[in-house]
């Protein structure tokens, strides 16, 4: 299986560098127009350029055994759950970790209980008010 590595979460030894060479190698990328020729007439390629970039950074630096998959409750994709594998699928908000969302309020989706539920609701009424 081929790994999908995500800029949406990463959790890195400093003294590795793999920010600072994924930072370097992009701006290299990005300032030498012969490497973004097949990104441009790809809209979708062009916005995921980074984490190509990144990919090939941690391939590069990294052996497999070096590495480790964050479980399905880490970094979980909110706005996608009724598409997610039913047996990957949390009953409830409280059991992850941490989770992305695009179009908040997503947590219709997905039951949450107390206390969260009142976190996320004032937090919510919150962004209503700004």
């Amino acid at each position: 299986m081929r790994p999908y590595i995500n800029a949406g979460m990463l959790v890195v030894q400093p003294q590795d560098q793999l920010i600072q060479r994924w930072r370097d190698t992009f701006l290299e990328i990005y300032q030498d127009q012969r490497s973004l020729e097949f990104y441009e007439d790809q809209p979708l390629y062009r916005i995921f350029i980074h984490q190509a970039v990144l990919a090939g950074c941690v391939i590069a630096g990294y052996q497999p055994s070096e590495t480790v998959q964050l479980p399905p409750e880490v970094n979980y994709p909110l706005h996608m759950h009724t598409r997610y594998p039913s047996h990957l699928q949390p009953s409830s908000m409280n059991q992850m970790v941490s989770f992305r969302y695009e179009g908040f309020p997503a947590k219709r989706d997905l039951k949450v209980d107390l206390p969260l539920m009142d976190w996320l609701e004032e937090r919510e009424n919150l962004l209503s008010c700004s």
